[in-house]
């Protein structure tokens, strides 16, 4: 099992023990199903939330490019080539 995966079935497992049914279950439910689209709209209700709009994309990819970019491209230049 890799890494990611294993990652992935912790995140599984543990929402499965929140709503309690069994892991396995939760491999069957469709992300797209009328149910499933039904279950965000009573989470993002019952969390304040709401659909992410355009105008949010873009500022998550301007907060991205100024606060987070910057530091991800300094930290490669400092890398020797040994680290890369």
């Amino acid at each position: 099992m890799t890494h990611g995966a294993k990652l992935r079935q912790a995140a599984v497992d543990y929402v499965a023990d929140v709503v309690k049914v069994p892991a396995e279950a939760l491999a069957k439910y469709g992300l797209s199903s009328r149910s499933a689209k039904g279950h965000r709209t009573q989470i993002r209700e019952a969390l304040g939330f709401r659909p992410e709009t355009r105008a949010d994309e873009q500022r998550l990819t301007e907060w991205l490019s100024t606060e987070v970019c910057p530091v991800e491209l300094r930290l490669v230049s400092e890398l020797g080539p040994q680290d890369r």
